[in-house]
């Protein structure tokens, strides 16, 4: 996956609940602000999600810098 920006994206995709983070593992203020999305987020009940060298979708349950992007996914409501 190609990083698409320096500064962390935090924007929902048009046609999804998905929200995308990304960071750059070099720059303290960035990866400290996907740390506190990320913190936001999964206090409020969203999955976090990375995606692995073969494309899979793993989920992580703590803030890893060295990732560099996660992807977080709400709880589906209803029943």
């Amino acid at each position: 996956m190609n990083r698409r920006d320096s500064v962390p994206l935090d924007h929902q995709r048009e046609l999804s609940s998905i929200i995308e983070i990304s960071w750059s593992v070099k720059s303290t203020s960035e990866v400290e602000s996907a740390k506190k999305k990320f913190e936001e987020y999964t206090r409020q009940g969203w999955l976090a999600f990375k995606l692995a060298s073969d494309n899979r979708k793993v989920q992580v349950y703590e803030f890893d810098p060295c990732v560099e992007e996660i992807f977080l996914v709400p709880l589906a409501e209803g029943g």
